[in-house]
């Protein structure tokens, strides 16, 4: 999938990165991981920073999970995604 989020500048930028892809996170097997590949990330102004990349997921999970579950991540401003 091609996503692409506008988040509010942060200074644990890895953190986030690890919440994206369930690294640690209680509740989900290591089958359910995200992984992020082919990562961009741009100043878009002062107050906010585009992140662009790919995630791989698993098979059966439904474009419109992976967009809420990003979308209630602390500093996401937007997100947009694209199944390709």
């Amino acid at each position: 999938m091609a996503v692409r989020i506008v988040v509010e500048p942060n200074y644990r930028m890895t953190e986030l990165l690890q919440r994206i892809e369930r690294k640690g996170a209680s509740g989900y097997s290591p089958k359910e991981a995200y992984k992020i590949r082919h990562f961009k990330l741009k100043d878009i102004d002062e107050e906010r920073q585009r992140m662009d990349f790919v995630l791989s997921v698993p098979e059966e999970q439904y474009t419109t999970e992976i967009y809420y579950y990003i979308k209630k991540i602390d500093h996401v401003l937007s997100v947009e995604i694209e199944n390709l």
